[in-house]
């Protein structure tokens, strides 16, 4: 029994269950020595010390462990980024310099495509990303073109709307719903999903073609980026809200 006792504990130590008659299963890989070294005071009586001591050992080790998981080094590019779940799981949040993929274009005017560089450098830009649909129409880009003058105040340059689409339907629909009358505020059309790829937001290929997001870029560094939890809502990416994160960058009041 004492014995049978002892390895129940090296497998209790160790993480995983141990099989009858003292040994370990097979798939388990074996136990650490200080598991080891506990075991055999808990088989010896004469050694019980030696026991607690393993096993404080054990528990300091499992303790330095969760510490490390939980302060593990930020990069110096997410300090300031968005590490929420939402944007963690597709490896967003962290800055990037989007002019260095001269490949992608997105196109304006339905018809000229403009380089990433040509879009965003030189300029403090709000990066709006959009999957169309009512709530595009009727709330989100309304609230940015409503918000063109609060905007500029604050320092704001340009504010650069994205969608997935043909550019003709979309420069159509921009300008039906009045999206292209002031000079601040383009919608620009990410036509093979090129960028999104890029911005790993890309959804499809049925239903909406990618997520909604709002992002504050500086001269073509990406330094903040927020991806709504799902394309129909309308929370993180308000234009309120992304002014709110803007002026945190900048310091305008």
């Amino acid at each position: 029994m004492q014995r049978r006792a002892a390895f129940k504990l090296i497998g209790a130590l160790a993480g995983r269950p141990a099989c009858a008659e003292g040994a370990v299963g097979v798939a388990a890989a074996a136990p650490s020595h200080a598991a080891q070294r506990c075991a055999a005071a808990a088989y010896y009586p004469a050694a019980p010390a030696a026991a607690g001591a393993a096993a404080a050992q054990l528990r300091g080790l499992a303790s330095a462990a969760a510490t490390a998981k939980s302060t593990t080094n930020v990069p110096l590019g997410h300090h300031d980024s968005d590490l929420t779940s939402v944007a963690c799981h597709i490896g967003l949040g962290r800055r990037r310099d989007l002019t260095m993929r001269e490949d992608l274009g997105l196109w304006k005017n339905g018809a000229t495509r403009a380089s990433l560089a040509d879009v965003f450098r030189g300029a403090k830009a709000l990066l709006v990303g959009f999957p169309g649909g009512k709530v595009c129409t009727e709330k989100h880009i309304p609230g940015y073109v409503a918000a063109v003058p609060e905007l500029r105040a604050a320092g704001v340059d340009k504010v650069v709307c994205v969608t997935v689409g043909d550019p003709e339907q979309v420069q159509k629909w921009a300008a039906e719903n009045g999206f292209d009358k002031d000079t601040t505020l383009c919608v620009l059309t990410d036509k093979d999903q090129g960028f999104m790829r890029l911005l790993g937001l890309e959804l499809g290929p049925t239903g909406p073609q990618c997520q909604r997001f709002a992002g504050v870029v500086d001269n073509g560094i990406l330094l903040r980026l927020k991806v709504e939890a799902s394309p129909g809502d309308l929370k993180l990416t308000h234009v309120q809200n992304m002014l709110a994160d803007f002026k945190t960058f900048f310091g305008t009041n």
